[in-house]
């Protein structure tokens, strides 16, 4: 669960990678501002995925230790961006591996702090796809940077 605190450092970091981009095509998200990295959006997807297996591997050796489905949420949403694959609301619940109320409640704040967007499905009216929007990008691109650059 995000503290206020962190919510705040959120949107601070958010808005400050949003003011410094300048786009790429496909992410429409810029380089790390302190490195000036060129991190192709394939690298970062697979940076992304990576993390997320490992991150798999740690809870299944400590189960329910350490969660943190807005962070599953949003990797999953950067991935399917770049792969250009919807993910449904649903679907984003059932990936965070937490109760469906906890990850709806993620998406809640993630969308709150714009860092996610909903959207109907054109094809079935009773579902929302769920997308990760430009401030998102930016703070999974400055995350993703840094660990492929181990700092």
């Amino acid at each position: 669960m995000l503290t206020r605190a962190t919510e705040d450092a959120v949107a601070q970091i958010s808005a400050a990678l949003a003011a410094l981009t300048d786009g790429w095509d496909r992410l429409g998200a810029a380089p790390s501002s302190k490195t000036g990295d060129h991190t192709s959006p394939e690298e970062l997807a697979a940076a992304a995925r990576r993390y997320l297996r490992w991150r798999r591997k740690r809870d299944e050796s400590y189960p329910r230790l350490f969660e943190d489905p807005a962070w599953e949420i949003l990797l999953d949403l950067f991935v399917s961006k770049i792969e250009e694959r919807s993910i449904y609301v649903s679907s984003a619940c059932i990936a965070s591996q937490v109760p469906q109320t906890t990850a709806l409640r993620m998406i809640k704040r993630l969308n709150d702090l714009s860092l996610v967007k909903q959207e109907e499905d054109p094809f079935d009216g009773r579902r929302k796809i769920l997308k990760i929007t430009k401030p998102g990008i930016d703070v999974v691109v400055n995350f993703l940077q840094n660990l492929i650059c181990n700092r």
